[in-house]
């Protein structure tokens, strides 16, 4: 057990569960800000953020999220019609979610065609 700042005692676990909900609350509000910046056209705050997303995903070791956050990137590089860009970022995430059998795949394949 150890304490906490107030002397209650915890487990390790709690910890552990309590810092697994913080990197995904983490995550969802860097992707929330990300949406937002892409909505409105700022693209170069979008993909700040959603780098931050991915440094996040990849302390979690959840290839699901890391290959979401490269989609979105592609996103960002098709809103600019940066085409070849997107689809580099397209290609990769397709790969992790082939890598880990994602349902996304499919998407993902119809967007590198």
């Amino acid at each position: 057990m150890i304490l906490d700042l107030f002397g209650r005692k915890r487990s390790l676990e709690d910890y552990t569960r309590r810092l697994q909900e913080l990197w995904e609350e983490e995550f969802d509000i860097l992707l929330s800000i990300a949406g937002y910046y892409l909505d409105k056209g700022e693209h170069e705050n979008a993909m700040e953020y959603l780098e931050k997303a991915f440094k996040v995903a990849v302390e979690m070791d959840d290839k699901e999220l890391e290959a979401l956050v490269l989609d979105s990137m592609g996103e960002v590089y098709l809103d600019k019609r940066e085409i070849d860009v997107a689809i580099e970022y397209f290609k990769e995430a397709f790969k992790i979610y082939s890598s880990i059998k994602s349902p996304n795949r499919e998407e993902m394949k119809e967007k590198i065609k």
